[in-house]
């Protein structure tokens, strides 16, 4: 069998928040912008600045 893709992952790790989160009455659930399918680790973003991506990469 083949691993789970890292959406598949996601979208199982959502459906697990979610039903928690339902359990627990919440009526809004929400999460990061990249929750699904990240960034590649190391990735600057274009023409950043270098302050912006040493702070970028510090936070990994």
């Amino acid at each position: 069998m083949a691993a789970p893709s890292l959406l598949e992952s996601a979208f199982k790790q959502i459906a697990v928040y979610a039903g928690e989160a339902s359990r627990q009455g919440v009526k809004l659930l929400m999460f990061p912008e990249v929750f699904i399918f990240g960034y590649p680790r190391g990735l600057t973003f274009g023409n950043r600045s270098t302050q912006y991506n040493m702070f970028f990469k510090s936070t990994l």
